[in-house]
């Protein structure tokens, strides 16, 4: 890759693609010969049911993993094999067909000075349902493996705004199995290295559902959660002129920005991509025996997350 493509969702600082790969000692021939060990390793594994990927999807894997191959090649064993135990979260669907009443989810087009991609999420005021969280997990998912494909970043900062939101309706509505999968899924599959996850709430409620989240992620991820009273604690970790114009930035309004993030997902582009790389899954009759899978055999039990 010479370049980062344009897109028309992201934007990044004129300088992304050098500074990212000298962050990990990645050249052009460090990241093809990599590559290179990555495609021959592919087509040795019996199991797997798709044995290529593009060499630009496999370069961003490499940036999210450090520059370690071999991390990059149980990621890829991962997240096929999440694709077969989960094909609820791998469906081949547009965007605008999922209900977006529990969050205007989005993108910031900036990224942080030091090149961290920011997600944001705010938590509508409404009654929350199981299948509507449903949905909302699916559009997560969605949006992750987005950034898969055309991010180059240092990682992922998330920030909820939970203000108009009920914490504990929401914590008694979702389905934490289905929340850990989500979870599973984006930081462990399409390995999002999590930098922080900011909270905005005016309510101490939000507490309790930290607490049940807590219990699904690792201790260090635990450690990165952090819960604001306002929003002048927040402009100290995210930019204030990156973000919206309802927390004072100069971005688009929230409106704008969630139907930018929608339309990129519904993209005919991203479509097809999606249904080419949903095929990359795991037939477990090719496994090699003496390969352990920790998914396979444990329906609905998943350990817990872990970052870099």
């Amino acid at each position: 890759m010479e370049s980062i493509p344009k897109n028309s969702v992201l934007e990044f600082h004129p300088d992304t693609l050098q500074y990212i790969r000298k962050q990990y000692d990645l050249d052009e021939r460090k990241i093809n010969e990599s590559i290179d060990i990555l495609e021959e390793w592919m087509k040795k594994q019996e199991h797997f049911v798709k044995k290529s990927f593009p060499r630009e999807y496999l370069e961003r894997m490499l940036v999210h993993n450090k520059g370690s191959v071999e991390k990059c090649k149980r990621k890829l064993d991962r997240l096929c094999t999440l694709r077969t135990l989960l094909p609820e979260f791998f469906q081949n669907i547009n965007a605008r067909d999922i209900k977006q009443d529990v969050s205007y989810d989005h993108l910031l087009p900036k990224m942080t000075p030091d090149y961290c991609r920011v997600e944001v999420f705010k938590l509508r005021d409404s009654k929350y349902n199981l299948q509507d969280i449903k949905q909302h997990l699916n559009l997560f998912v969605l949006i992750s493996d987005y950034l898969q494909v055309y991010d180059y970043c240092n990682g992922v900062i998330y920030f909820g705004d939970w203000r108009d939101a009920n914490p504990i309706e929401y914590a008694m509505s979702v389905n934490f199995s289905d929340f850990r999968k989500a979870l599973d899924i984006a930081f462990e599959g399409y390995s999002m290295r999590i930098r922080a996850i900011h909270l905005l709430t005016g309510s101490k409620a939000l507490d309790a559902f930290v607490a049940l989240f807590k219990q699904v992620v690792s201790p260090k991820i635990g450690s990165r959660i952090m819960t604001h009273k306002s929003m002048e604690t927040v402009y100290q970790h995210i930019p204030k002129d990156i973000l919206p114009a309802e927390y004072g930035g100069t971005a688009k309004p929230i409106i704008e920005l969630h139907e930018n993030i929608i339309n990129g997902l519904a993209d005919e582009e991203f479509i097809k991509y999606r249904q080419s790389i949903n095929e990359a899954r795991t037939d477990e009759n090719y496994r090699p025996k003496d390969i352990f899978n920790e998914y396979m055999g444990m329906p609905g039990t998943f350990r817990n997350l872990t970052v870099d």
